[in-house]
C-alpha cells in the first residue's frame, strides 16, 4: 500500500493594526486561517495566496516563510501545511463563498472561541518572527481522528446530495 502525503498551505496575514484575518469554514463553522491543498504543479506560497483569495476575496503578497506543519496522523493520513506571512495587496472580502461563511478580522489576543488549535501554533509561530523557519510534528488523538473521519464523510455525502443533482 503507498501512502501520500497530502500538501498544504495557508496565510497568515496581518493587516496595518496588526490584526489577523480568519474564515469561518462553511462545512464545519470553525474559525480558521485561510488555506487548502495544493494543486499540480503549484507550489506553496502560491497556493497560499490563491486559497486565500478564494476564501476571503483578498490579494495578498508573501512576505515571509513561517514554516511546514507535519500531521503524521491526521484523519486522511500524513499532512503537510507550509504556512506564510502575507499581507493584503487588493480585492475585498467576500460575505459568503462555497467554502466560506464569514470573513473577519480579530486581535490576536482575542480570537473566536472555535478556531483550530493547529491554527492557533502558526498564528502563535508567525507573531514570534523565529530566526529561521519552523518545523512542529502535530499529534491528533486517536478520538479526534476518528471524529474528524466521520465529520469529513458527513460533508461529503452533503456536497454530494445537495450541490450535484
Amino acid at each position: 500500500m503507498t501512502h501520500t502525503t497530502k500538501r498544504g498551505a495557508c496565510a497568515v496575514v496581518f493587516d496595518d493594526a496588526g490584526r489577523v484575518l480568519l474564515v469561518k469554514r462553511e462545512d464545519f463553522r470553525l474559525w480558521v486561517l485561510p488555506g487548502g491543498g495544493l494543486e499540480d504543479g503549484e507550489t506553496a506560497e502560491a497556493a497560499a495566496v490563491r486559497e486565500t483569495e478564494e476564501e476571503t476575496g483578498y490579494q495578498i503578497a508573501v512576505e515571509r516563510y513561517v514554516g511546514c506543519y507535519i500531521r503524521p496522523d491526521g484523519p486522511l493520513g500524513r499532512a503537510e501545511t507550509y504556512c506564510f506571512v502575507g499581507r493584503v495587496v487588493g480585492g475585498e472580502a467576500i460575505k459568503k463563498g462555497p467554502e466560506t461563511a464569514a470573513v473577519g478580522w480579530f486581535e490576536p489576543d482575542r480570537l473566536p472561541g472555535r478556531f483550530l488549535d493547529s491554527n492557533r501554533q502558526r498564528l502563535v509561530d508567525a507573531l514570534a518572527h523565529h530566526a529561521e523557519p519552523v518545523e512542529r510534528i502535530l499529534t491528533v488523538p486517536l478520538w479526534q481522528q476518528w471524529l474528524m473521519k466521520m465529520l469529513l464523510a458527513l460533508r461529503d455525502l452533503r456536497n454530494h446530495l445537495f450541490r450535484h443533482p
